[in-house]
């Protein structure tokens, strides 16, 4: 039976996510990706706290989608084992605070709804389990992942012309994104990482 575990980076606007199979000794990242939403024309005139409310709902129906089409039920009834998650601190910013709020509360609500754990990780403690250094940066953190998991990455900006978007030797599952956007779906990667020693993880991995 596959062991699969839910890596999130959460946000309103862009909120990272990856899949990840635990095997007896290793891991194979299955997919990975951002769902992006988008605020309401000012034109419409809708108000801050409901625009809020229906991005929330499209990234729950985005990620129940997205765990649809990777067959869950086909790989066994218990296939998706546990959630990851990138700890965030609350900004000043009322507005970006609620907006943050909402997105973890869509975390919860699909945890609960699978009946599963989940488990949070510090940026700075990301950081540190990927590279040694709780100070390293998001071009560090995701050549990191890239080399562990044998998937392809270029910096954005570097590219040779003509070349898509993140193309390098390995696996490519993230040349359909748009640029800037990469991040988030390498911190979503970078917090099943960091939790692999937890006992948590270490309880559901294959034996």
């Amino acid at each position: 039976m596959s062991v699969l575990v839910l890596g999130c980076d959460t946000g309103l606007a862009h909120f990272g996510w990856s899949l990840v199979e635990l095997r007896r000794e290793s891991e194979e990242v299955i997919a990975m990706g951002v769902i992006v939403t988008e605020p309401s024309d000012k034109k419409a005139r809708v108000l801050a706290a409901c625009d809020d409310f229906r991005r929330g709902r499209e990234i729950a129906m985005c990620l129940t989608r997205e765990l649809a089409a990777h067959n869950l039920t086909q790989r066994g009834a218990s296939a998706l084992r546990a959630f990851c998650y990138e700890a965030i601190s609350l900004p000043r910013n009322a507005r970006t605070s609620a907006q943050i709020g909402i997105a973890f509360g869509v975390l919860a609500a699909l945890a609960e709804q699978y009946q599963l754990p989940a488990h949070e990780v510090s940026p700075q403690g990301l950081k540190k389990a990927l590279t040694g250094s709780g100070s390293a940066t998001k071009e560090q953190v995701a050549r990191a992942l890239a080399g562990r998991y044998g998937l392809a990455y270029t910096p954005e900006g570097k590219r040779k012309k003509g070349d898509l978007l993140g193309v390098t030797p390995g696996r490519n599952l993230l040349a359909h994104l748009p640029a800037g956007l990469h991040e988030h779906a390498w911190d979503s990667l970078g917090a099943v990482f960091a939790c692999l020693r937890t006992d948590m993880m270490l309880a559901i991995r294959p034996r």
